[in-house]
């Protein structure tokens, strides 16, 4: 079994990383003027800040993986399994096409002619940085046509090994018993977020 392979956005992760360290320091202050109590009062606008900074640049991101391609987006996540795969595709960022629709990736923008040519560049000697967390996945910076390429080299790798029918192949057809593309919203995500949110207005009112 291969590795599952997430891409996300490395500034995401470190304009996430500054503002919550700004947050932090906007909240000692509120703590070495008004105390506890000032501190209780702005901890939701603190923290909102921050928690909205990761639903947008941090969290967004795409998975490929044996079962197939999750799109994670701000809002909704979608999941293409292999057998509902039909292709990939770069515009203004990634394009996960399936039997049903098309799946547009927030986490994976096209990289701009510059970003390209250096990457091209190191593609000749060094390998592209990379994490794994504990749960044995790799997390990689992400642009559309990285993330392309590495969804095509995996169909193909699952192809060549008996695991899947080509792309185009009748029998490769989703059916309505097999696995199709699931979509569900990231409900803990925006929970928290219009949450924090609601707090924030209260905080404001009272304040």
């Amino acid at each position: 079994m291969n590795a599952t392979r997430v891409f996300s956005s490395t500034f995401g992760r470190v304009l996430t990383a500054a503002v919550a360290v700004v947050a932090l320091l906007a909240l000692g202050s509120v703590v070495a003027t008004d105390g506890l109590g000032g501190a209780l009062l702005w901890a939701a606008p603190c923290t909102l800040v921050p928690a909205l900074v990761w639903a947008l640049f941090w969290n967004p991101r795409v998975e490929v993986a044996d079962g197939g391609v999750t799109v994670v987006n701000v809002l909704r996540t979608v999941h293409v399994p292999w057998p509902a795969y039909r292709g990939v595709e770069v515009a203004w960022s990634l394009v996960v096409r399936a039997d049903d629709e098309a799946v547009t990736a927030w986490a994976a923008p096209r990289s701009s002619g510059t970003a390209n040519r250096t990457a091209t560049r190191r593609r000749g000697g060094s390998v592209q940085p990379s994490e794994h967390d504990g749960a044995g996945r790799r997390w990689e910076n992400s642009s559309a046509e990285q993330v392309a390429r590495v969804i095509a080299e995996r169909h193909t790798q699952l192809v060549a090994a008996g695991h899947l029918r080509p792309v185009g192949a009748p029998e490769a057809r989703a059916t309505a018993e097999g696995p199709r593309t699931t979509k569900r919203w990231n409900v803990a995500v925006l929970a928290a977020v219009l949450g924090l949110g609601a707090a924030t207005a209260v905080c404001v009112i009272l304040g």
